[in-house]
């Protein structure tokens, strides 16, 4: 669910590029779906749940050796939950309807304020990070080959079967 929303909550702001008025328009249309109270609900739910669960993943994480992609899911992920945090909080109680308008204090949008600029791409920039290091563990587990590894070591295992239908084997190739 939170994925569902984040996608379409990043989506939607991705229209200030096109343009701000263009970005209102969307986003309002988007909150009269995810601003309905059940939905709301579940998803404001969800969040301390992430969050929690999240802070637990680093805690386990942070003493394992690592290279670049390890330590770069866990400060995405550590940005994430203060970040999912304070904006959930922000604009789900204190600023119900907040736009870029009103969050900059100016008409030139985010981009004219270092602060804003730096939250606003910083949280989306944090998701696609955390998102991308898990796809490349799960790919890299997928092919069999272990995530961190040198390409000497790697494993590729092909799945291999006969089309006569007299079963199949598996070749690793190192």
């Amino acid at each position: 669910m939170i994925a569902t929303f984040a996608a379409l909550h990043i989506a939607g702001h991705l229209t200030a590029f096109v343009s701000l008025e263009v970005n209102l328009a969307v986003v309002d249309r988007l909150r009269s779906f995810y601003k309905q109270p059940v939905f709301e609900g579940l998803l404001l739910a969800a969040v301390p749940v992430q969050v929690v669960t999240g802070l637990m993943l680093y805690r386990a994480g942070r003493n394992r050796p690592s290279g670049f992609f390890h330590r770069l899911q866990l400060a995405s992920g550590l940005y994430l939950a203060a970040f999912i945090a304070a904006h959930a909080m922000a604009t789900a109680v204190l600023f119900r309807n907040i736009t870029f308008y009103s969050a900059t204090g100016a008409t030139n949008g985010v981009f004219t304020d270092p602060i804003f600029m730096t939250y606003y791409m910083l949280g989306p920039f944090a998701v696609f990070a955390h998102v991308a290091c898990a796809l490349r563990v799960m790919l890299a587990r997928r092919i069999g080959r272990a995530p961190g590894s040198d390409g000497n070591s790697t494993h590729a295992c092909l799945p291999m079967g006969s089309s006569r239908g007299e079963g199949s084997y598996r070749t690793c190739v190192r």
